[in-house]
């Protein structure tokens, strides 16, 4: 899934920073990319050749001849000429069209990477680039930071009350969706003390929990202690070092599933998920299309079906 992070430096929601760009941050990359151009054309710059072959392309032999008489060379010698002295007269005009001729489009393709994004567009400035020591750099994505995120289970965005990175955000542990508050409790005020956590953990041995993955349905231990992270409300001590408590189930198979050759594989995959705690739609990518293991708690105990998502 793709989720839209609002962005710090720019205040845009996009799943990648590329994304997230604003007219302005592509306006000031091309001018100055042009600016860096201009500059690396003039004699001794990195572009000069590349802009004498630009001139080679673009004159008139009329014009070209004309440039060779006024600097006092032959026409096949005003090349070399010109790696070590201006074009008489039109050298920034000319400088000028070079610049503008060339094309600094980029595409999201190029930019998949926030660093890279960042880079390319000015947001890490020189103080923020790294050292490198014996060829690693220090860890630019901290300086990558998010002020929220668009959640699609209710269609509103979601804001932190600071900057946190993207790796910081708290995600459901059965399929990585954010936990939204806005969506994810289904009581009318978040829980604000150990006793209410308490009735939060402990709904997760019933048939539904006091809050949930909109996205999955999990309501397991562990994404009710991350929910209680993110609408900050203490943490029972007795959970701070929670572990998945094993879990007896019943495991049964649609016919779709149950014929295919790598039924056991399939099978091995959703109890290893449902034994980590998982609640919610444990998603099992295989060859022949999507699987899900739906785990459901029922009076008698666990039942998890395995099957196609249009057999649920």
């Amino acid at each position: 899934m793709e989720i839209e992070y609002k962005y710090a430096f720019t205040g845009k929601y996009g799943s990648t920073l590329y994304e997230a760009l604003r007219e302005k941050d592509f306006n000031n990359y091309e001018r100055n990319e042009k600016e860096y151009v201009l500059g690396e054309s003039k004699v001794g710059g990195d572009w000069r050749d590349d802009f004498i072959s630009w001139l080679e392309s673009k004159l008139s032999y009329v014009r070209w001849a004309a440039y060779s008489k006024e600097a006092g060379v032959r026409c096949e010698e005003l090349s070399g000429y010109l790696r070590e002295h201006e074009l008489p007269d039109d050298e920034c005009e000319l400088r000028e069209g070079y610049a503008e001729s060339r094309d600094y489009g980029i595409t999201g393709e190029d930019m998949e990477d926030d660093i890279n994004t960042a880079n390319t567009f000015g947001f890490l400035k020189s103080q923020d680039t790294p050292d490198i020591v014996g060829g690693t750099a220090k860890t630019l994505e901290k300086l990558i930071l998010v002020e929220g995120y668009h959640c699609d289970i209710h269609g509103g965005n979601t804001s932190f009350e600071k900057p946190i990175l993207i790796s910081e955000v708290l995600k459901c542990p059965s399929c990585g969706h954010p936990v939204c508050r806005e969506c994810a409790n289904t009581n009318i005020n978040d829980p604000k003390d150990i006793d209410s956590a308490r009735e939060y953990i402990a709904s997760c041995e019933s048939v539904s929990g006091l809050a949930y993955c909109g996205y999955c349905g999990d309501y397991s231990v562990e994404f009710m202690l991350r929910f209680l992270k993110v609408v900050n409300c203490p943490i029972p001590p007795e959970c701070e070092e929670f572990k998945p408590i094993p879990r007896s189930a019943r495991f049964y198979m649609t016919p779709t599933v149950d014929v295919l050759p790598n039924r056991d594989s399939i099978l091995r995959t959703a109890i290893a998920e449902f034994n980590k705690g998982t609640t919610g739609i444990i998603e099992i990518p295989d060859a022949s299309g999507e699987i899900w293991a739906i785990p459901e708690r029922h009076e008698g105990g666990w039942k998890v079906g395995i099957m196609r998502p249009e057999e649920r």
